[in-house]
């Protein structure tokens, strides 16, 4: 009867793999919503889309947020 089971080195190559990908993927989508999506004022679909509309519809209400609501908090907070 096993108890444990440890992964072989094939397997945690494997999973490193996916993981730096996946890592790579998040940081290219969040590079073009900043570099490209937001500034030119392309709404997608979607939480980010929603939270890119109330970035620009509260531009100017809050005190503490002259800019408007931040994007990232608007989003993780949907």
């Amino acid at each position: 009867m096993k108890l444990l089971s440890f992964s072989s080195n094939a397997t945690l190559k494997s999973n490193a793999v996916d993981y730096s990908l996946i890592v790579v993927g998040a940081f290219l989508q969040a590079l073009s919503y900043v570099l490209f999506l937001a500034p030119f004022k392309i709404v997608p679909g979607g939480c980010y889309g929603i939270s890119i509309v109330i970035h620009y519809v509260t531009k100017g209400v809050f005190s503490i947020f002259p800019d408007g609501l931040p994007m990232g908090a608007t989003a993780l907070c949907l």
